[in-house]
């Protein structure tokens, strides 16, 4: 089914001799409790790579006593040892319980032991061996990235390689070929510098991959290379994996007496090693092979050695395939009463079983979470920067209003005053254009400070920068909300309009009124209004020089469902003010304009409209421009 690179058996080697497990034992009854258990995990190290059985019986003494004694590291030697026993029978279930229980063992002593979180690696791996074999292969690939970090800072790069060879394993399951093919070439890469079993498992898996792909002339190279290997360096338990592998693809070939022959030298090793679940493999290849052949017989004979090895596993995917296997061998031979009792069974465990379909969704659902995961951090940290940024833009224009005022009160050396001021002021124009707000404006204003101080008018300089100062509050307090409320709107228009008088030496009067039907919370967006009004002081009511003071006319109203606004100037009107335009305003006219269409197409989609009107063309005795917004009701959400 797969080749892994186990550590439970193959990860060292200790070596030992009879004298030294003599010495130990005549030891054990010299020295203290809590000392015997140290020299029982001693003798089951020793026997790991020797007697197995041993191994596991010095283990569980071993961990009686520290049970006893309450040695947590002890304990978790020791159900290290008895994870690996349990493994090397198949007894997958018992062997995760054991695993389990050294990580939860050392990582409650928190230690910093560097014996305990190698134990603690090596368990960890082994729990992604286990998950792999009983196909739940999320938890595989997490226990092997968590093992390979572990393994990275001990600086075991012989290890690294085969849990890369492992995680291939856990793609390919999925049928991420892409990133299995990654991680096997990975392993080969380093394997090939310096050969030994580790590299044949590398390329059987690699051709497997290419197998499953379909690719078979790459999968027959593959597994070529990887027999050269164990040839070179025997190991028994991926030899019979090559075979099997070798010999479902001599099946799909038809080339039935090449497939015999592998799954024969794949039955000779297994049986060698007692590795059952290797062997429910081959006995259903061999199924499969007498099913094709027409030999029934045979072919019964072997599906139901697989399924006395699945019940004996409580394997459910080798027990469905055994199942299934058996129901198409009735029915060809027309006992169709057991084939319907086998596909019965097949069905029932099948529903129990995760589909490829199940396990690539459920894959990508967890891609899709930690990208989500990721974007929400990295949106975090840019609205940090950017919370900071409008904070560092605050700062420096309040410090820039609290120097210029300072300069103001003092009043002394006026021509040095205004040398500073005049530098000030350039350096605030620079910050003024982060601001969400008509850089043209801000500059106006800006200019218009720099008049009053080269006038020597201080006052009235200090009067504009108190109202432009609140106005860039408002501003910044806006930029960080979609909606504000109506009266906000006003307060902010109310603030811009007073300074466009003071600018122009009143030659306009205003007004704003609004309709008492419409509520408090009725919202829109902040600053729509402002590059609008602007258009209606400068292209119109300053150009109208026969008429002053001019008037501007701004009106909130509800109808229905929608929040209607009117602004209306007696300014030259919208066909003179084009003949007077030079170029470059109207290109700023008409960027006000866009960007304006813009915002109520992004808040509103197709619900807003905005038009400007000549009121001479409407009325021959009018002059000036009205322009008409019509926005779709909003409202402010209550406050928690």
């Amino acid at each position: 089914m797969r080749i892994v690179l186990t550590f439970c058996i193959h990860f060292i080697i200790f070596f030992s001799t009879a004298q030294n497990q003599s010495g130990i034992l005549d030891s054990i009854s010299k020295v203290s409790i809590p000392e015997q258990s140290k020299l029982y995990n001693k003798l089951a190290k020793i026997n790991q790579a020797i007697d197995l059985e041993k191994m596991n019986d010095y283990a569980n003494k071993a961990l009686q006593i520290a049970k006893n004694e309450n040695q947590k590291d002890e304990q978790a030697q020791a159900y290290y040892f008895i994870g690996n026993y349990e493994y090397s029978k198949s007894n997958y279930e018992k062997a995760q319980i054991a695993f389990e229980k050294v990580v939860e063992l050392i990582n409650e002593d928190e230690v910093n032991n560097t014996d305990l979180y190698a134990l603690n690696a090596k368990a960890t791996s082994n729990l992604g061996l286990i998950m792999m074999e009983r196909g739940k292969y999320f938890k595989a690939l997490n226990n092997f990235k968590l093992a390979k970090t572990f393994f990275e800072k001990l600086e075991r790069n012989d290890i690294i390689v085969q849990i890369d060879n492992n995680i291939g394993v856990v793609y390919r399951s999925v049928a991420d070929f892409k990133m299995a093919v990654i991680y096997f070439e990975k392993a080969i890469q380093i394997e090939e510098k310096k050969p030994s079993a580790s590299l044949g498992y590398a390329y059987a898996n690699l051709g497997k991959t290419y197998h499953e792909m379909k690719v078979y002339a790459q999968a027959d190279v593959f597994y070529n290379k990887a027999l050269q290997i164990f040839t070179k360096y025997p190991d028994e338990k991926g030899l019979g994996e090559l075979y099997n592998y070798m010999a479902e693809l001599s099946l799909i070939k038809k080339d039935y007496v090449k497939a015999e022959n592998h799954l024969k030298l794949a039955e000779k090793y297994f049986q060698s090693i007692d590795y059952p679940f290797g062997l429910s493999d081959t006995y259903y290849a061999y199924g499969k092979l007498n099913f094709q052949q027409n030999k029934l017989d045979q072919g019964l004979l072997y599906s139901k050695k697989m399924l006395s090895i699945g019940d004996e596993l409580m394997t459910e995917e080798t027990q469905a395939n055994a199942h299934h296997l058996l129901s198409e061998i009735f029915e060809a031979k027309n006992n169709f009463s057991l084939a319907l009792e086998h596909l019965k069974e097949y069905n029932r465990l099948k529903e129990g079983i995760l589909s490829l379909d199940a396990v690539r969704e459920n894959y990508e659902t967890e891609k899709q979470l930690a990208l989500q995961h990721q974007k929400a951090e990295y949106q975090v940290v840019k609205e940090k920067e950017a919370r900071n940024k409008l904070f560092l833009i605050f700062g420096l224009i309040l410090t820039t209003i609290l120097i210029i005022s300072f300069l103001l009160i003092k009043n002394h050396k006026k021509a040095k005053q205004a040398a500073i001021l005049q530098k000030e002021l350039a350096e605030f124009e620079q910050k003024a254009l982060n601001l969400q707000m008509n850089p043209h404006f801000v500059f106006n204003c800006l200019a218009a400070i720099s008049a009053f101080i080269v006038k020597n008018s201080n006052q009235d300089a200090i009067k504009y920068l108190s109202k432009f100062s609140k106005l860039m509050r408002l501003t910044l307090h806006y930029s960080n909300v979609s909606l504000i409320s109506i009266d906000s709107e006003i307060e902010g228009l109310t603030n811009y309009l007073e300074l466009e008088k003071l600018r122009f030496q009143n030659i306009f009067d205003y007004s704003i009124t609004k309709d008492e039907n419409i509520e408090d919370d009725c919202a829109l967006p902040p600053m729509l209004l402002q590059p609008l009004v602007e258009n209606a002081i400068i292209h119109g009511i300053v150009q109208n020089k026969d008429k002053r003071p001019g008037n501007i006319n701004i009106h909130f109203e509800q109808k229905k469902e929608q929040l209607l606004i009117s602004i209306i100037d007696d300014g030259i009107g919208i066909v003179a003010s084009k003949k007077n335009k030079a170029s470059s305003v109207v290109a700023h006219e008409s960027m006000a304009l866009e960007i304006i269409s813009k915002r109520l197409d992004k808040m509103h989609k197709n619900e807003a409209s905005f038009e400007i009107i000549d009121r001479q063309i409407e009325d021959n005795s009018a002059t000036g421009t009205r322009v008409m917004l019509r926005l779709p009701l909003r409202f402010l959400a209550p406050h928690k």
